[in-house]
């Protein structure tokens, strides 16, 4: 009898112990890192100036795409990167990365738009949102030289993808924007998601 209760209590223990053990990694699995949710706060936050910068566009009639703007602005990040730590090829990838997510954004406003135009005020593009977009650019440059030192692990993926899974069960994001920010983190990590 007594060797039952022992080894019931050892098998309550063990269960314990695992079960310890699995909660222990579902917790730590269920963690952010703060290095890569930074990244896609910023890029939420980047990809929030899409609707502004389109009505603005929308008003005076001008495409999505602004080429020359475009340019100019992956040339002045990527010029910036190395005095951030960050290395030029990762940086033009990423900041192509950000156009690509926010013209998504913006085309798909434009197909709405064709049917209900927008009827909020107009943003000045010039004051107003590219100076925010700036801002949050020179965020992302910090940013990323956070993240250039992990972008290459084997678990970099999983991480981002936990992360980025994580940020959206608690941010009121729509499908079209959620899609966008996925566009827009494409190439945070050199290796695929685990």
């Amino acid at each position: 009898m007594k060797a039952l209760k022992e080894a019931g209590f050892r098998a309550l223990a063990l269960s314990l112990i695992a079960s310890g053990v699995v909660m222990c990694f579902e917790a730590q699995a269920a963690q952010t890192d703060p290095a890569l949710s930074n990244v896609i706060d910023l890029a939420s936050r980047r990809i929030a100036l899409a609707e502004p910068a389109a009505r603005a566009k929308w008003a005076r009639q001008e495409p999505v795409v602004d080429h020359v703007h475009e340019q100019a602005s992956l040339t002045r990040l990527t010029q910036r990167a190395p005095e951030n730590g960050v290395n030029v090829d990762f940086a033009r990838q990423f900041f192509g990365d950000q156009l690509d997510a926010v013209n998504s954004v913006e085309n798909a406003l434009y197909a709405q738009w064709r049917t209900a135009p927008p009827q909020d005020p107009v943003p000045d593009l010039a004051t107003t949102v590219r100076p925010e977009q700036e801002r949050i650019e020179h965020a992302m440059l910090t940013a990323l030289a956070q993240v250039q030192v992990m972008r290459t692990a084997p678990d970099c993926g999983a991480r981002l993808a936990q992360s980025l899974a994580n940020w959206k069960s608690t941010a009121a994001v729509d499908s079209e924007r959620a899609a966008a920010l996925d566009i827009a983190l494409a190439h945070v990590c050199a290796t695929s998601p685990g």
